[in-house]
């Protein structure tokens, strides 16, 4: 169990758990923000590049030296899919369909049998290609698409992983859904998954602050259907609150803690089932951090954030909570990709081909080659990314 690092505190101890939720969905694979460090793959050099917190290896380039400005990373090929969870990151390589992960292995959550730490990408055997993937604080999941099974690993204290046990899995383990998985996202120690055959959101885990929407706190070993009252679209975890988007009724629905207005009805009430959050119109991205949430509003091409704002993680120029998405985020255009860490933020904004990072600095993670606190959108050095992301 790790301490949250913070300025008075930056060294992790082994005591508190907190985690950063991520966020990765179908519209955002190539962008991907772990608790303090930042990965992105820059397609038109063909380049895997990380920078920020690097205690544990959790950067990829064979060292423990934290970076404030991007590193590139040898993964072996072109990438296709990428996720980060607290200290670990996993990328997908397309040429050679392989699965690379590293970074802290303390209860397997690297999936290569061992609980070593890795300080350079390393193979992971899932069984075939993979077509989606996600990361928690300490546990790790793929969708392998030739085979339609879903696989998960790690920490299981909570039932996290799915197989209705409560054992560590150091290799991946094969769970039963119900059939093909659309979408795919953990949390602190929850996962999601939306289960195409028959459009059912599933969850499981840990629940103590209603984030599986069951409408108690009871946990969960296996994946238990989710009502939300319709087909999903975008999916995202966060530390303890989950998010979706509901296609047919064009909704956006949240669950679970709340005590920093991260579910955004107005409130700092813990919701145990899933509640509507008005946006102002269709969401096209999604992506919740350790306790803030951001979506992309299609209609009005509007980036709008919202709950813990202490870092300035939420962009409006200001360290004020908000409690509900009334604030416009200025990041100068349309946002394609869109991603949260636990106390920052990053878009990238299609019209100059910009990646923009905001909120908690401390650890470089923001990637200016400062530790500085950013309370705005904050561009990263042009030098170091130019003309660089196209979205798949």
């Amino acid at each position: 169990m790790l301490q949250l690092p913070s300025p008075s505190n930056p060294s992790p101890s082994k005591e508190l758990i907190v985690r950063h939720g991520r966020q990765l969905t179908g519209q955002s694979t190539l962008l991907a923000l772990g608790l303090y460090h930042t990965c992105a793959y820059v397609t038109s050099s063909a380049l895997l590049k990380c920078w920020g917190f690097n205690n544990y290896g959790q950067l990829g380039d064979g060292t423990t030296i934290t970076r404030s400005t991007p590193t590139t990373i040898n993964v072996g090929g072109a990438v296709g899919l990428l996720a980060l969870g607290w200290y670990h990151t996993c990328a997908y390589v397309t040429n050679s369909a392989l699965l690379k992960c590293w970074g802290f292995n303390s209860n397997g959550q690297l999936g290569d049998s061992t609980t070593t730490n890795r300080y350079t990408p390393t193979t992971i055997n899932v069984g075939g290609a993979v077509g989606l993937l996600a990361l928690g604080y300490l546990h790790t999941c793929a969708y392998v698409t030739a085979s339609t099974l879903l696989k998960c690993w790690g920490y299981n204290n909570y039932g996290q992983l799915g197989d209705s046990t409560t054992t560590t899995r150091y290799t991946p383990t094969t769970i039963n859904v119900g059939g093909a998985v659309g979408l795919l996202a953990l949390g602190e120690y929850h996962t999601c998954a939306y289960v195409t055959t028959g459009a059912l959101l599933k969850c499981w885990g840990w629940n103590a602050f209603g984030q599986l929407g069951l409408g108690h706190t009871a946990d969960r070993t296996t994946p238990i259907t989710i009502n939300v009252g319709g087909a999903v679209g975008l999916l995202a975890l966060g530390d303890r609150h989950t998010c979706a988007y509901v296609i047919d009724s064009a909704l956006l629905k949240c669950w679970g803690r709340n005590n920093n207005g991260q579910l955004g009805d107005g409130t700092t009430t813990n919701r145990n089932t899933p509640i509507t959050i008005n946006v102002g119109g269709a969401v096209g991205l999604l992506a919740l951090g350790g306790s803030h949430t951001c979506a992309y509003v299609t209609s009005s091409a509007l980036l709008k954030c919202w709950g813990y704002n202490y870092y300035g993680q939420l962009g409006d120029g200001t360290t004020i909570n908000r409690y509900t998405p009334t604030t416009t985020i200025n990041v100068g255009g349309a946002v394609g990709l869109l991603a949260l860490g636990y106390y920052h933020t990053c878009a990238y904004v299609t019209a100059g081909t910009l990646l923009k990072c905001l909120g908690w600095n401390y650890y470089g993670q923001l990637g200016d080659g400062t530790t500085t606190n950013r309370i705005s959108p904050t561009l990263l050095h042009s030098a170091l990314f130019p003309k660089t992301f196209v979205q798949k």
